[in-house]
């Protein structure tokens, strides 16, 4: 499944995506975690307009062992465009650890629609004026199975 070049350009976009864009439109009544759980509230639901009303203008994505960077929105909402239009699974957010004030680092779940976890990682937020303002990935990976 993840053996092909195209497939695992796919899932590496997606992931990309995935871990850089929580964030929320009320700073003062939210903290970092609601900020990603409004977020991927918006991705599960396919609103790309919802989604993008969170990434801040100046947002970046830095997916340091691939070297990915993106930081114009254009891109960010043609990439959610795409990836909305092909696939169908969900992310779950959970194991959230408070950073700093602005920052909070969390564990996701790429869910297929039948309950299959595609892949897991953890991902680390920082939002300023409950925008995402960066977006780090700590870690992914796949399961292996026997």
């Amino acid at each position: 499944m993840f053996g092909s070049f195209r497939v695992r350009r796919w899932w590496l976009l997606a992931v990309a995506v995935l871990i850089v864009f929580p964030a929320c439109s009320n700073p003062d009544d939210s903290s970092a975690q609601e900020v990603v759980e409004a977020y991927f509230d918006a991705w599960n639901a396919r609103d790309v307009d919802q989604v993008m009303s969170y990434v801040a203008d100046d947002a970046s994505l830095e997916i340091e062992p691939v070297g990915v960077m993106w930081s114009d929105p254009e891109e960010i909402r043609a990439a959610f465009e795409a990836m909305f239009a092909r696939s169908e699974w969900t992310v779950s957010v959970s194991g959230f650890e408070t950073v700093d004030e602005a920052t909070v680092a969390y564990n996701y779940e790429i869910v297929s629609p039948d309950g299959t976890v595609l892949e897991r990682g953890r991902s680390q937020a920082t939002i300023e004026d409950g925008l995402v303002k960066t977006e780090r990935a700590i870690g992914a990976f796949r399961e292996e199975k026997e």
